[in-house]
């Protein structure tokens, strides 16, 4: 099922649209119960300090709560927008799960314990596109 049938109902210009970063940003989507999930905060304190990495990468990051704002770049994201990811992704409502795709728009990566950044600029440094 391709990402753009399910989320033509998300306005173009919601961060939630993931549409608008294909073949331009890879996408970080941090499922957690809230912004006070404990695996959350441990999620922010290990991207914290590799800002220069993660732009490297092109890496976009969606921070999708069960409970409180959701936001990307300092945007809003709408629960209703939250709702139709976790569906497309099948997240139940308070897992704390972290998906990584790919500029092609395709998941690549999905783990549900805090993902370090080693491991994440490993996976991402393998692939065919970052190698190029």
């Amino acid at each position: 099922l391709s990402c753009s049938s399910l989320l033509m109902a998300q306005s173009a210009d919601s961060p939630a649209n993931l549409d608008q970063y294909e073949w331009k940003n890879r996408v970080v989507l941090i499922f957690a119960d809230s912004k006070e999930s404990r695996r959350y905060q441990k999620q922010l304190k290990e991207f914290a300090g590799h800002n220069e990495g993660l732009q490297d990468r092109d890496l976009i990051s969606l921070h999708l709560f069960a409970n409180g704002k959701s936001f990307s770049k300092g945007q809003d994201i709408s629960s209703r927008d939250v709702k139709k990811l976790r569906e497309q992704f099948k997240i139940e409502s308070s897992s704390f799960i972290i998906i990584l795709l790919g500029k092609d728009g395709n998941e690549k990566f999905r783990q549900q314990e805090v993902l370090s950044t080693d491991n994440l600029f490993n996976v991402i440094d393998a692939m065919p596109m970052r190698q190029r």
